[in-house]
């Protein structure tokens, strides 16, 4: 009776990740958990190009897991959570494994993400952006302005967003930058 109380798996940590986290937020919320060292986090994330394709959820751990075996766990989810959604929509053929247009998928979704708080505000986003892109215009998305390792932390600001060596911000560069800028949700 004790046993079936207390349960017989091994002690498990819990570690969630809310939508609208990027790398750098991620690799704290490793560390705090006591999951790995945030560097080396950082360092499989980026070899990988994981940035945009971590699933934002909460996960249980066993106290043991290797540092790679939680990044794959990430990855793994965000994979099985995207092929669910292109199933839904019957667009598999459109965003096909390893393609252009999935990874501009992926990326235009992280910019909706750190953009918008509800569904709706989501949606709405989501045809602004889809408007800018087809007549030419520059995106001009806040959080792209502070996607960098020293910024993201801070409220966008001017100067971040008028910066010209910045590769993200889409104050400056035409179209989608270079990469994802955070981990969306399901939505």
């Amino acid at each position: 009776l004790e046993l079936l109380k207390k349960g017989t798996l091994p002690p498990r940590i819990k570690v969630t990740f809310p939508e609208g986290l990027n790398r750098w937020e991620m690799a704290t919320r490793i560390s705090a958990a006591g999951l790995g060292d945030p560097e080396d986090f950082l360092e499989q994330v980026e070899q990988q190009e994981l940035e945009g394709r971590l699933f934002p959820d909460t996960y249980w751990f066993r106290r043991d897991v290797k540092l790679e075996d939680v990044v794959q766990t990430l990855h793994r989810r965000f994979v099985e959570v995207l092929n669910d959604v292109l199933d839904e929509t019957d667009s598999h053929g459109l965003y096909g494994p390893g393609s252009k247009e999935r990874r501009e998928l992926i990326t235009l979704a992280s910019l909706i993400e750190k953009e918008g708080t509800s569904d709706d505000d989501r949606r709405k986003i989501s045809r602004v952006f889809h408007n800018r892109m087809k007549t030419g215009m520059k995106l001009q998305s806040d959080p792209t302005c502070i996607y960098h390792q020293t910024l993201y932390q801070r409220a966008p600001h001017p100067s971040n967003c008028k910066d010209r060596k910045s590769r993200y911000s889409t104050y400056i560069i035409p179209g989608l930058p270079p990469t994802p800028i955070a981990n969306m949700g399901r939505s």
